[in-house]
């Protein structure tokens, strides 16, 4: 299969540059090669791609487009009409924006990475996984989940008006970025009782799908007046024309795993007062590793409460878990963590495995297409 030929290969490339120390070089090279690979897929790949190329032939404006909030998306869509008007050909445009969503994860990674190890996690956890094909089926998701991890970045170093700028620019790309601003609150919650609630949280809404209860049909429902898309998908999920998201499974199991182990190694941390948990022992790893955990719980959460509509459920759920690569990086250089950092990796295996046996269409067979 192309697609694992090719990961293999950019693995070999992450060995060789890490080997001479240059990790700007890394992200150019990696995020210059799995553009390139991007660029060239082929129309049967996905239906996305269809849209975005009919988007940029035709025009921004043209009728049949659903309608967007004042603002939002704005940036992605100004910077189509000027490549379009330009004369670059879509597939160059289709390279640039994954090259800036690849170059933006993996220089978020590198920022948080200050082991091999953890940058070996981080980037691996990137790679094979989901979070990398949205480079493939969803350029915009794709480039604002990257200025979502880097606002992530920012938080964790306490620069709030850096994390401001990249959640609005992230905002300007995709409207599912204004997510990222539930992180700002989520790390100045201090650890205790906020967990707690969170965790019932997550176990309140796993009961409910379990009972068939469907307590957010009507806020889907009213929300769809802001948004054209969510109406739209609401409508699909009314009329049976989609199906509903089935938040249990085995990945899903792997998750909740690494919660509830990360909450007990954290527990049992702080009643033997370790200075921690981050192996660097500063406040920001603390704070950072802490954040997204429950950035992960968000997202389980939201799984579990919009299941019903599908679209809904799985983009909420991935925007808020895209924090995983970062979440890996840091277990893997923190102490105390070996056990929820071998279930992330369980995690990635059944990712990846779910991809290439499972649902084969998106990742290949891959088609290459000029």
């Amino acid at each position: 299969m192309t697609y694992v030929l090719v990961l293999g290969v950019f693995a070999l490339l992450l060995r060789a540059t890490r080997a001479v120390r240059e990790r700007h070089l890394l992200a150019f090279i990696v995020a210059c090669g799995l553009a390139t690979f991007t660029a060239l897929r082929g129309d049967d790949v996905s239906n996305d791609f269809l849209v975005y190329q009919d988007w940029y032939r035709i025009g921004i404006d043209a009728d049949g487009l659903l309608e967007r909030p004042p603002v939002l998306e704005s940036l992605f869509l100004a910077g189509m009409a000027l490549s379009s008007g330009v004369g670059f050909p879509f597939r160059v445009f289709v390279w640039a924006v994954a090259a800036l969503a690849i170059g933006l994860k993996f220089h978020s990674i590198q920022r948080v990475a200050h082991s091999g190890a953890a940058l070996w996690a981080g980037a691996f956890c990137y790679l094979f996984s989901d979070f990398l094909l949205h480079e493939f089926t969803q350029l915009r998701a794709g480039l604002a989940i990257g200025m979502f991890m880097l606002s992530l970045v920012y938080l964790r170093e306490r620069d709030t008006r850096a994390f401001l700028i990249a959640t609005c620019l992230g905002a300007l790309i995709h409207s599912s970025a204004l997510l990222g601003l539930i992180a700002w609150p989520l790390s100045h919650w201090r650890r205790g009782r906020a967990d707690f609630v969170l965790v019932s949280a997550l176990l309140a809404a796993a009961a409910s799908r379990l009972a068939a209860i469907s307590i957010v049909a009507q806020l889907l429902e009213s929300l769809g007046a802001l948004d054209a898309r969510l109406a739209l998908y609401v409508q699909l999920a009314n009329s049976g024309l989609t199906e509903a998201a089935e938040p249990f499974s085995v990945r899903t199991g792997l998750v909740w795993l690494l919660i509830f182990i990360s909450y007990a190694v954290l527990i049992r941390q702080s009643r033997r007062r370790v200075p921690g948990p981050a192996l660097e022992r500063t406040e920001s790893n603390r704070t950072s590793l802490l954040t997204c955990l429950r950035l992960i719980v968000l997202g389980q959460i939201a799984l579990f409460m919009f299941a019903d509509v599908r679209e809904v459920a799985v983009r909420t759920m991935e925007f808020w878990m895209a924090c995983l690569p970062l979440y890996a990086a840091h277990l893997a250089q923190t102490r105390g963590m070996k056990l929820p950092s071998a279930i992330v990796w369980l995690w990635l295996a059944a990712t990846f495995a779910n991809f290439v046996f499972r649902t084969p269409t998106l990742v290949g067979p891959y088609s290459i297409g000029l």
